[in-house]
């Protein structure tokens, strides 16, 4: 791909008209059409700034290399997420068990939990793990997919 087609990308990529780029670089909007249509080339000053604002290195602009740097971060904002949810569900069940064990002992003492708080608690935590599981599922086959 020419270097006007993906200043052009890259520019659409982030919601920007031509003008709006143009007031960034200190440019006309003229300068602008004419790099994305390959007329002219940005100087060197200015290829550094569209590197800058379109948060790319040089060689994804200059269509070398594929820029995998948002991708690189949405991946682990996925996996930290994917990590907390396994933790929450894992808390979630933890403490389900805990509350029939609860149960059974207060069951067996003199101390009486309220059946309204319990009933809540345990309904509470048991639609989290489903939902927490749900979630971990639907995401496994999403990776699948895409895998793919």
């Amino acid at each position: 791909m020419e270097l006007g087609n993906i200043i052009k990308n890259k520019r659409k990529e982030l919601h920007m008209t031509q003008g709006d780029l143009a007031d960034k670089l200190y440019v006309s909007r003229q300068t602008i059409s004419k790099w994305e249509s390959n007329i002219l080339q940005p100087d060197m000053q200015n290829f550094i700034e569209l590197c800058k604002l379109f948060n790319c290195s040089a060689e994804n602009l200059l269509g070398k290399e594929k820029d995998n740097f948002n991708e690189k971060i949405e991946n682990k904002k996925d996996d930290v997420s994917n990590y907390l949810l396994v933790l929450s569900l894992i808390i979630s069940i933890a403490l389900l068990i805990f509350l029939v064990v609860l149960k059974k002992v207060f069951t067996d003492t003199l101390i009486v939990i309220s059946p309204n708080v319990y009933g809540f608690l345990s309904i509470l935590l048991f639609i989290l793990s489903v939902v927490g599981l749900t979630i971990i599922i639907s995401r496994t086959i999403e990776n699948n997919k895409d895998g793919e």
